[in-house]
């Protein structure tokens, strides 16, 4: 009797197993491709966006039209006034030669450069390409001076959390 109860939960275990992968999908990778939602996205953050679903295990394939799934990006870009930064000061070194030791030593100047405040949204939304059904949409919001590393650092936090769902904009210092 005990051997027949072990059975029956096996089989109706393995019954299940198929209708708990399913419910799953949406967080099972594969490949995809990066389509702005617009022509003023800048190519930098799609760029961005490819590198960190490459780091999330998905397949970034170049061009679109094709792939698993669609990533269709959008950027958002505000100026809100102006804030303040240090400037760059070249560092301190010292040197020795034969004849002479040189010491160099670059005291703090306590400048600030004023620099336009720029507020930066990224919004990401993985679409299945059968159906065109949203899986997924998450964003990330900087707000700072204009950088290079803006774009990768809005991806990574906005990517990272996939597929946890994301209902407002993540805050990336």
């Amino acid at each position: 009797m005990r051997a027949l109860l072990t059975m029956a939960a096996m089989v109706l275990g393995a019954a299940l197993l198929p209708a708990t992968s399913r419910a799953q999908a949406p967080s099972s990778r594969g490949t995809i491709t990066v389509e702005p939602a617009d022509k003023r996205v800048p190519p930098a953050f799609a760029d961005a966006v490819r590198r960190a679903l490459g780091d999330a295990y998905f397949l970034p394939l170049p061009g679109s039209g094709h792939g698993r799934y669609i990533a269709r990006i959008s950027v958002t870009q505000q100026n809100r006034g102006l804030a303040t930064t240090d400037p760059a000061e070249a560092p301190s070194h010292a040197s020795a030669g034969d004849w002479a030791v040189r010491f160099h030593a670059t005291l703090p100047s306590h400048k600030t450069d004023l620099d336009s405040l720029l507020v930066t949204q990224l919004t990401v939304t993985i679409i299945e390409r059968d159906g065109m059904k949203a899986l997924w949409t998450g964003s990330a919001l900087t707000a700072g001076a204009a950088s290079a590393d803006v774009a990768d650092k809005l991806a990574e936090a906005v990517i990272r959390r996939y597929p946890s769902p994301t209902p407002s904009p993540i805050p990336v210092p």
